[in-house]
């Protein structure tokens, strides 16, 4: 009897000590399902500039993302993460149930690589990739943040170049036109639609160029600016139908620089899409600084549209100057009219600073708003 009871005793503690390493392997294992269940798919990310990822929040739904520092890395609506300058941030998206989840985003600065789709460079300061044809213009959108240089001038033949570096893929790195000319071309939107912060474009020109697009912005060069457009010129340009025309730029930003251009010889004709805006021969509407430019030979008309357009700016360096500056800026032979709205030789209309700036016709520098100071 007292080995049956022994016996029984063994079989209890035997059975008592399975269920319970069952019980600890079992609890862990519901617990990592549930934290992998509901969360950032990445707590840390580490991009080299240009690069994209994009992050996804489970068991939540994100109303909006954020991240703390736009030099560094920007996030688009969809959770997409471009790297835009070297260092670090951390990206933010918040839920309908007022959670936060964070990523924090580490940017390394890209070293260059060679490839065959260019002239060669390897897209740095000191070696950009070398653009010679329409081609290799066009395929600089999967190089974003790095270096380039044209070298020859490029003839599209009446191709459509539709602009590169939309709104989750603004343009950061540094094109140089090197003094060359992209002609007889087709630009929808701009040959390159935004430029970031610390995006450039310098020392290019365009030539006998339509301009037009389906967004609100447009311009030759660049349809929005955050970032800096330097010594750049366009000729022989016509344009119609988007609420802010400019012969070099749509939409110069707040932060941002138009400097040292030229536009001659600009034809922007018809009606726009909305009941405000600015057509101007080098920027459209500016809240940013446009200085150093001069216009000649430029006509620029619109007819009414069917909201009566009764605030279009209308200016032979910017439509519509708001809260930007524009200084030292000089115009020849323009002409301007318009069926509703505000002309001026420099300036439509003028919420913000016109300084040391000429024109050869005798017409109000400024169509309305502030006086220009001298």
């Amino acid at each position: 009897m007292k080995k049956h009871n022994f016996l029984r005793a063994i079989m209890l503690s035997v059975t008592l000590a399975a269920a319970s390493m069952v019980a600890s392997v079992a609890v862990p294992d519901m617990v990592i399902e549930s934290q992998a269940a509901d969360g950032i798919s990445k707590k840390k990310l580490t991009l080299e500039v240009g690069e994209s990822a994009t992050l996804t929040v489970t068991g939540a739904t994100v109303t909006k993302w954020t991240s703390k520092d736009t030099k560094v890395a920007v996030v688009s609506k969809n959770g997409t993460v471009t790297a835009v300058g070297s260092g670090s941030t951390k990206i933010i998206a918040k839920t309908s149930g007022k959670k936060k989840y964070k990523c924090k985003v580490t940017v390394k600065k890209s070293e260059g690589q060679e490839t065959s789709l260019f002239d060669g460079g390897k897209g740095t300061a000191k070696d950009p990739y070398k653009v010679s044809t329409l081609e290799q213009f066009k395929a600089i959108g999967s190089f974003n943040g790095m270096y380039f240089k044209q070298t020859k001038d490029i003839d599209a033949n009446s191709q459509t170049i539709n602009a590169a570096f939309g709104d989750n893929n603004a343009f950061t790195g540094v094109y140089d036109g090197n003094g060359h000319t992209i002609s007889n071309v087709m630009i929808a939107d701009g040959l390159f639609y935004i430029v970031a912060e610390k995006g450039e474009i310098k020392n290019l020109n365009v030539r006998n160029a339509i301009v037009g697009g389906k967004n609100n912005s447009a311009g030759s060069i660049v349809a929005i600016n955050y970032g800096r457009v330097e010594n750049c010129s366009v000729n022989d340009i016509s344009g119609t139908g988007v609420n802010n025309l400019g012969g070099i730029c749509g939409y110069n930003c707040t932060g941002a620089t138009v400097i040292k251009c030229n536009s001659s010889i600009v034809s922007f004709t018809g009606q726009s899409k909305d009941t405000s805006g600015g057509w101007g021969g080098i920027v459209g509407v500016n809240a940013g600084s446009v200085a150093d430019c001069t216009n000649s030979s430029t006509i620029i008309t619109n007819s009414t549209t069917s909201w009566g357009f009764q605030y279009l700016g209308i200016g032979g360096i910017v439509g519509d100057n708001n809260q930007g500056t524009v200084s030292n800026c000089s115009v020849k032979g323009v002409s301007m009219e318009v069926t509703k709205g505000y002309c001026g030789d420099i300036v439509g209309e003028n919420t913000g600073v016109v300084v040391k700036c000429t024109s050869d016709s005798g017409n109000p520098l400024v169509g309305k708003g502030s006086e220009p100071t001298y």
